[in-house]
């Protein structure tokens, strides 16, 4: 909730007051986009200072070792998740910072322990594989999303995240559905069969991931899997990566930048 504050009370801190000034005010869960929209006055002096990088961006995420998962019960799971975003944290909110614990409150069935998890959501199986249900909800949705077709973060961020699983589980997923709703897939028509089309979707997917050229598996966190299959069309991976200007291997950067090291010592 933004604040009334006095002239100057935001100058006056330091880097460090105004980022604990902010996690106390918005909590540490709060992300970029969501800040600027409740307290832009806070979000801008923080860019001003060079801050934001302290915030947590929409697909930020925890890295956590191998198996981490594998031994932690059900509270553990919980537990995590309030130490690390709050008890309060919504659930839309994990979703958006962190999808490895967003996965598992899934698995667990724990979602309806956080805040954004409708009740209505608690519906059995029998309701979610009866595709006028689906549409129904769907409807309502789009309605709430401005007639666009939601995508499965934006169901989740408004506590729908049982009509975005039930999509996947029983219905073929999201793009199946899109069509049968009467909403064109991505690629219909042949839609990346042009370049121009294909390199704008794919420099929207290196923006959305903090301007590095993503993996096919990153693609799948951001939502954005239906890329993967198009850069068969231009030579696979490697070459759409060569094309749109990221054909250095992280060997050869990592190596570049050693050189450099070794020479200003000498």
């Amino acid at each position: 909730m933004k604040e009334k504050r006095p002239k100057g009370f935001l100058s006056d801190m330091s880097d460090k007051e105004l980022l604990k000034y902010c996690w106390n005010l918005h909590g540490r869960s709060v992300i970029r986009w969501r800040l600027q929209q409740i307290d832009e006055g806070l979000h801008g002096t923080l860019k001003k200072r060079r801050l934001l990088g302290k915030i947590r961006t929409i697909y930020g995420t925890e890295i956590r070792p191998l198996g981490h998962w594998s031994t932690m019960t059900n509270e553990g799971v919980i537990s995590e998740a309030h130490s690390l975003y709050g008890k309060d944290v919504a659930i839309g909110d994990i979703c958006r910072c962190d999808r490895g614990l967003y996965y598992q409150l899934c698995k667990r069935k724990l979602l309806g322990n956080f805040e954004g998890h409708s009740n209505t959501e608690k519906k059995s199986s029998i309701y979610w594989k009866n595709w006028k249900n689906i549409k129904k909800d769907l409807k309502k949705e789009i309605k709430r999303n401005h007639g666009e077709f939601p995508t499965q973060t934006g169901l989740a961020t408004v506590g729908k995240s049982g009509l975005g699983w039930a999509i996947y589980k029983y219905h073929g997923g999201f793009a199946k559905v899109r069509r049968k709703m009467g909403y064109k897939a991505n690629n219909e028509n042949g839609y990346y069969y042009e370049w121009g089309n294909f390199e704008r979707d794919l420099r929207r997917s290196i923006k959305l991931n903090a301007g590095e050229f993503p993996t096919e598996n990153r693609l799948i966190e951001l939502e954005l899997g239906h890329l993967r299959h198009p850069m068969s069309f231009y030579g696979g991976y490697f070459k759409v990566r060569e094309k749109i200007g990221y054909n250095e291997t992280m060997r050869v950067k990592l190596a570049r930048e050693l050189e450099e090291i070794v020479g200003d010592l000498i």
